[in-house]
């Protein structure tokens, strides 16, 4: 037969490369390895480093939502809350178990075992209704004829067959194509090592920390005084274990075996640590390995934990569930995807930062900010806006009919009057208290004091001034004009409300300290509000008549 009318046999015909293959010799299938007896994977479980590596790595990928999406028609994509995988994944997989403790589990069965299987039960409908997990201990893969088979044994012994889409079936690392790697299978030395070490370090202990040793006497030792001297040697374990011991009869202690500090003892468990970490490409920070973690490199090696160590479980994960949970029809728009934005997220002025450019250059609307920082929606807010200067040509004409928005500039003119009010409540506690307290004349400060205000107010605004007139094409001069006449008012308000404080303060039995204070207290919880309203309020009514000059 020709090589091309061989590849264009039918399937159940061919012979499958992974067919009649025996890796259990290469990956793990020894007993006895280096003297020692090989682990199982309960066993290996017992030690710490080994137990913390798969419990962070189980609850991580369990702590992540996933999420079941459908592709829209215009290209972008949406949470297909209405399919019953969506329920199955996100809520409960099954009558008994939440969806973390499955996903828990079923990572932990993967990152031990090498595989980790579950039953999927159907509706009437085909579509699937439960997963239940399976021992992957205890689960048998084969290819029979081309054809993928599954056989699990239950406590009562019995063997159930299983067909291929009857199970979901999520692979570690693989090289025969059915089933994947344990990586403690794989390394077994290692954590044969590690185990070796703890039992050591048990033993020794439990010895009372003494190394090993032999009672020499100078004859041989009849059978009563053999049996006398055994039982009171051997009572010196626990709270006997450093008590006086007595020799007789010329009796000498010999040591023997290598003391602990000799042995580098604390230097295996750690190295033997580190090396269970990098066998799950595990940052050691993440099992309380702090001797080479900085506060500068402890921010990077978190990222390179996602990117390096939890990405490739998910992206098993995503495309294992892709094969097993939907049907061909499905596939082409409904597919899964774990959220590991929450995992990559700064500190707070770094989050602010990139939601700051997001915003400006219009990817990001003010309520997806909020949903990233879990706050609810607020009226308004989907609004993108459009940076000017990266507009097409040509949009400058329909840019100059709208009036000012509110849903944009209203944080703008809020952010600055906070910013005046609060310069102005600090100038008048330290600079107008020092000036009335030395009975200088408050009156005349105060004049030049809300002077250079009015200024400095006027430059403030100017940048938002500028940027309303060149988002809605309005005249510049026209919107700073309404703007300077808001501050003038505000200016001659507050000059003479600080006057009357000052004047009265005596009558009410306060020193002009307090009743500056007091006064500063005052507009700085309603005055910043009260002056953003004018502001506000100036901007729209001029804006709401094109202007064409400046």
């Amino acid at each position: 037969m020709s090589v091309m009318r061989a590849l264009m046999a039918p399937v159940a015909k061919r012979f499958h490369p992974s067919q009649g293959m025996d890796w259990s010799g290469v990956f793990g299938g020894q007993s006895v390895i280096a003297g020692m007896p090989s682990p199982s994977i309960d066993e290996s479980l017992a030690l710490p480093p080994v137990f913390a590596c798969i419990r962070v790595l189980s609850e991580t990928v369990a702590g992540l939502p996933l999420i079941t999406y459908q592709e829209t028609r215009n290209g972008g994509r949406e949470r297909a809350t209405n399919h019953p995988l969506y329920r199955v994944l996100r809520r409960s997989p099954n009558t008994e178990m939440t969806a973390f403790e499955f996903e828990e589990l079923m990572t932990s069965h993967c990152a031990g075992w090498g595989n980790a299987y579950a039953q999927i039960i159907f509706d009437g409908s085909g579509r699937v209704r439960e997963m239940w997990p399976l021992r992957p201990d205890r689960m048998t893969v084969e290819r029979k004829g081309g054809v993928l088979r599954y056989s699990y044994l239950q406590s009562n012994g019995q063997e159930v067959p299983l067909a291929a889409w009857q199970v979901h079936h999520r692979r570690a690392m693989v090289m025969d194509g059915l089933v994947g790697m344990s990586p403690l299978r794989v390394a077994m030395l290692a954590v044969s090592l590690g185990m070796a070490t703890e039992e050591f370090g048990a033993r020794f202990f439990a010895q009372g920390a003494k190394p090993g040793f032999i009672l020499s006497h100078p004859s041989q030792l009849t059978d009563k005084a053999w049996e006398r001297l055994e039982a009171r040697w051997n009572a010196g374990g626990g709270e006997n274990a450093h008590r006086v011991k007595i020799i007789e009869e010329g009796m000498t202690v010999e040591k023997i075996g290598i003391p602990p500090e000799e042995a580098q003892f604390l230097e295996t468990r750690r190295f033997q640590a580190q090396e269970i970490a990098r066998l799950f490409r595990m940052p050691p920070h993440k099992i309380g390995l702090l001797e080479n973690a900085t506060f500068s490199n402890i921010e990077h090696q978190a990222i390179e934990f996602v990117t390096d160590t939890i990405r490739p479980w998910l992206i098993r994960n995503e495309q294992a569930m892709y094969r097993d949970l939907l049907s061909e029809s499905e596939q082409a728009a409904i597919y899964f995807e774990y959220l590991v934005d929450g995992l990559l997220r700064g500190d707070t002025a770094s989050r602010y930062q990139s939601y700051s450019v997001a915003r400006q250059w219009g990817w990001l609307s003010a309520n997806d900010i909020r949903r990233m920082e879990n706050m609810p929606p607020i009226d308004g807010g989907d609004v993108y806006l459009q940076p000017l200067n990266m507009s097409p040509a040509g949009d400058f004409g329909n840019q100059a009919a709208r009036a000012i928005d509110p849903t944009w500039i209203a944080p703008l003119v809020e952010d600055r009057a906070r910013r005046l009010v609060r310069r102005e409540a600090n100038d008048l506690r330290r600079k107008g208290a020092s000036i009335a307290r030395k009975d200088g004349d408050f009156g005349q400060w105060a004049a030049q004091f809300y002077d250079g205000w009015m200024s400095a107010a006027g430059e403030e605004m100017a940048a938002t001034v500028a940027a309303a007139a060149r988002a809605t094409g309005r005249s510049e001069t026209t919107l700073s004009n309404a703007v300077h006449g808001a501050l003038w008012e505000r200016t001659q308000r507050s000059l003479a409300q600080v006057r009357l404080v000052v004047s009265e303060c005596g009558a009410a039995d306060e020193t002009p300290d307090d009743a500056l204070d007091r006064y500063a207290d005052t507009i700085e919880e309603a005055g910043a509000q009260a002056l953003a309203a004018s502001l506000m309020a100036v901007l729209i009514e001029a804006g709401g008549t094109h202007a064409t000059g400046n």
